[in-house]
């Protein structure tokens, strides 16, 4: 890997978009899907799962290739603020091979922004500074509507939270915070374009999917 390369995956860059391979997509929503049907109580944890690949930039543009989805793997999934201080995390950097680079999630109603959630993006930020998360929102797609979403923290949201300094690192926001940072819901979360990238064949196998 070259300098410009690896200083492109330590550091918190620009991105201009998301792409994600076919097979991975719906292996993502068929776990949601699945994870839907069998979690017919509200108070049981919608589906997670993890996202592997790779941050690039081609011809002038950063953009992050999503090549693989993982369900959740048990407890690479259920880190907390805790273990994240105490591992130092920042110790842990990617090369130019698959690598987890955020996790995907499912939601209803566009209800994605739990807290739960929420520290989950902070443990894929603290391991990867371009980390992102994808919702997928089963209600959308049963309505025939975009149920696919993509988001990262904002560099607000980093400031606030601490999440560059272990020692004040926090999932809590403060009113002296949210008014130093004015921060809001919009200027919390980043979304990001979400582009898929499919062959003729397997745009078929997607459409019966969404």
């Amino acid at each position: 890997m070259d300098e410009s390369q690896s200083l492109l995956i330590q550091n918190r860059v620009e991105l201009n978009k998301v792409i994600v391979d076919t097979p991975a997509l719906l292996n993502m929503i068929k776990h949601c899907q699945d994870s839907e049907d069998i979690n017919v109580s509200a108070t049981v944890d919608h589906a997670r799962g993890m996202l592997m690949g790779v941050l690039k930039k081609e011809h002038g543009e950063n953009n992050i290739f999503i090549t693989q989805t993982l369900p959740e793997a048990g407890k690479s999934m259920m880190k907390d603020l805790k273990s994240i201080i105490k591992s130092d995390a920042d110790n842990q950097k990617l090369s130019d091979t698959n690598n987890e680079i955020g996790l995907y999630v499912s939601c209803q109603l566009g209800l994605v922004f739990t807290h739960k959630n929420l520290v989950q993006m902070i443990v894929a930020y603290r391991n990867f500074r371009n980390s992102i998360m994808i919702a997928y929102d089963v209600n959308k797609s049963a309505y025939g509507m975009n149920p696919i979403k993509c988001y990262r923290l904002s560099a607000a949201a980093i400031d606030a939270l601490n999440l560059n300094d272990p020692t004040k690192l926090t999932d809590q926001l403060v009113q002296d915070n949210i008014t130093k940072n004015k921060i809001n819901i919009s200027t919390f979360i980043e979304e990001l374009p979400l582009k898929i990238h499919r062959s003729h064949l397997l745009q078929a196998f997607l459409f019966d999917h969404i």
